[in-house]
């Protein structure tokens, strides 16, 4: 019996030991399952905040994408067509939208004419034409190598066959349409306003005859480009190709060339 209630009394005292190492396991479970539940949480947190950041600069992005791709298909429609005869359905066919994100983004056709207008012509103009001119000293040999560069240009990309888009645009629209009429007329200025300061800057370092006034040679050369770009696109000839109309096409090209270089 003493054996017996010895044993019991160990079992007793191994009781209380087994019961507060359970309730520490247990206890230890629920922390880690609390850990385990606050990284999940917090993971999970961090994974929203990054989807949600990334759809948001993509819902950004997206009407932004659309817009542009409408203004450069509204660019080559108008280019080759004319404004007037440019048809809105062609040109969210190309970019691939539908009429309701146009006039989401633009009033109408005449809205989208002059977006193309400022974000499209004049900057590419600047670029093309008065960009290379902002620092030069010696206007002439500058002129020339301009000239040269967009006579190559305008035969590689078809540019003969349609005319500047500035010219196009101002004979087009200019008695039409007020607005088209100083929009065109600002790209306009501000290339003759830069050639007049390229030569004003050839006069002082002796590269340029004094006796030259800038602006009215500045006229000149913006009133002599327009003709000559206008001149081409009239002599170019509509016919279908045939090997002969494009001997024709080639002899044509480099008289222009040469006129334009000249």
């Amino acid at each position: 019996m003493r054996r017996k209630s010895q044993a019991v009394k160990g079992r007793f005292k191994k009781g209380p030991s087994h019961a507060r190492q359970n309730q520490n396991r247990f206890q230890n479970a629920s922390r880690f399952e609390v850990a385990e539940k606050t990284k999940l949480n917090v993971d999970t947190y961090r994974l929203v905040c990054i989807l949600r950041h990334r759809m948001k600069a993509t819902a950004t992005r997206a009407p932004e994408n659309t817009r542009g791709k409408i203004l450069q298909a509204a660019f080559d429609e108008f280019y080759k067509n004319g404004f007037q005869g440019g048809s809105l359905n062609r040109i969210v066919g190309e970019a691939g939208t539908t009429k309701g994100a146009l006039f989401h983004h633009f009033k109408g056709k005449k809205d989208l004419g002059y977006a193309v207008v400022r974000e499209i012509i004049h900057p590419q103009f600047m670029q093309d034409w008065s960009d290379p001119l902002a620092y030069s000293t010696d206007p002439i040999t500058d002129l020339k190598r301009i000239f040269r560069q967009c006579a190559k240009r305008e035969i590689a990309d078809g540019g003969l066959v349609h005319g500047c888009p500035v010219n196009n645009l101002a004979q087009e629209m200019s008695p039409l349409d007020e607005k088209f009429r100083k929009s065109l007329a600002k790209i306009y200025g501000a290339w003759r306003e830069t050639v007049a300061a390229a030569f004003a800057r050839g006069i002082k370092a002796g590269k340029v005859r004094k006796d030259v006034s800038p602006r009215k040679v500045a006229a000149f050369i913006v009133a002599a480009q327009a003709g000559m770009a206008g001149t081409a696109k009239r002599a170019w000839p509509v016919q279908p190709k045939t090997p002969r109309t494009s001997r024709c096409s080639c002899k044509r090209a480099k008289l222009f060339s040469i006129i334009w270089t000249a």
